[in-house]
């Protein structure tokens, strides 16, 4: 005699695209947050502006500027995305292009200046049969090593940076895996920059065996 079992219901299958908005990553190791650098304080602006929109615009104005542009290029650039990001007059194109400054010089005397950097760049790994792609901020490469540096627009305590940054960490190691294998890289250091305190977090990963010599 044949017959058909009943259905036990729908099969709960994971995604073949890893979204960690949804989902925390199975297997990564456990991460710390430690303080690396900071811009020299927080990035100033009116505290009726609304917050996420001026770390918008900073976002905006780090993946394009850069210290061996014109000045007067810079500036221009600056106010462009000021008078794009708030239509109150409350953002001020020197605020950001101040803070700006802080940012590469900060990574510049810690790091050296980049033999190359990549700005917006492309990421894609695979991780226990499952894909995992993404937008790397800022990639900054020099006879040392590489560092990844993400720009989080966070608006919470800074007391609480470090804590804000581990809640990246499942996104910092599938990032640093995909930069391993696309750009065969050594010694790579990962970082999280929270743009409105102007701190800066290193994300390291102990368990790992190839743990970069930091440099």
């Amino acid at each position: 005699l044949y017959y058909l079992a009943s259905r036990e219901g729908r099969a709960n299958h994971p995604t073949l695209l890893i979204d960690l908005r949804e989902e925390k990553l199975e297997g990564a190791p456990g991460a710390q947050a430690i303080p690396a650098f900071s811009c020299g304080g927080p990035l100033a602006f009116d505290p009726s502006a609304d917050a996420y929109q001026v770390a918008k615009a900073f976002k905006a104005l780090l993946a394009a500027d850069s210290l061996s542009l014109d000045p007067a290029l810079r500036n221009a650039m600056a106010q462009g995305i000021a008078d794009r990001f708030d239509q109150d007059g409350l953002l001020s194109a020197e605020s950001l292009l101040a803070q700006s400054e802080s940012f590469f010089q900060a990574l510049e005397t810690r790091f050296g200046k980049p033999d190359w950097s990549g700005r917006k760049y492309p990421l894609r790994c695979l991780w226990q049969d499952r894909r995992f792609q993404t937008v790397a901020d800022l990639i900054w490469k020099t006879p040392n090593g590489w560092a990844l540096v993400q720009h989080s627009a966070w608006s919470g305590d800074p007391k609480n940076g470090a804590r804000k940054a581990l809640e990246l960490s499942d996104w910092a190691f599938l990032s640093r895996l995909a930069l391993e294998q696309s750009l065969q890289c050594e010694n790579l250091r990962v970082f999280i920059h929270l743009v409105l305190s102007g701190e800066v977090f290193e994300l390291r990963f102990p368990a790992l065996s190839n743990q970069m010599k930091l440099f």
